[in-house]
């Protein structure tokens, strides 16, 4: 059996319906939601900002240890003469303390929005040791 003849009416139709379907999304994302938008309360943004400090906090705290971990493991491969892996451990711990400067000038940039409306725990940076 032939089936050619089928191949190019059954495209437009495939085609067509992709069509209808991608222009009916497009339609329904310019109608727009039916809610109201409404601006958080000041309250909702210090509770919103207290969340975010005490994960940055916690992440920190984890940047420390882990830092303190791989200050030991690299002293320890290098004692031992594995240079190579003490020479990768330090290049590790340059992306930690990099990371590290990054949630401090976070949580720095975060109690300077909201120190005036909210209080958060001072933002002394805590140097890697």
């Amino acid at each position: 059996m032939n089936t050619k003849p089928f191949r190019k009416p059954l495209a437009a139709i495939v085609l067509a319906g992709g069509l209808l379907v991608g222009s009916a999304g497009i339609a329904a994302a310019e109608t727009g939601s039916t809610g109201s938008t409404t601006e958080p309360t000041t309250e909702q943004r210090c509770e919103r900002a207290q969340q975010v400090w005490e994960r940055l906090e916690t992440f920190d705290d984890r940047l420390h240890s882990s830092y303190q971990r791989l200050v030991a493991r690299r002293d320890k491969e290098a004692a031992a003469g594995n240079t190579e892996l003490a020479t990768k451990l330090t290049a590790r711990l340059e992306r930690v303390k990099d990371r590290h400067e990054r949630v401090e000038a976070l949580m720095v940039k975060i109690h300077d929005k909201v120190a005036d409306k909210c209080t958060l725990p001072d933002a002394a940076p805590t140097p890697l040791a």
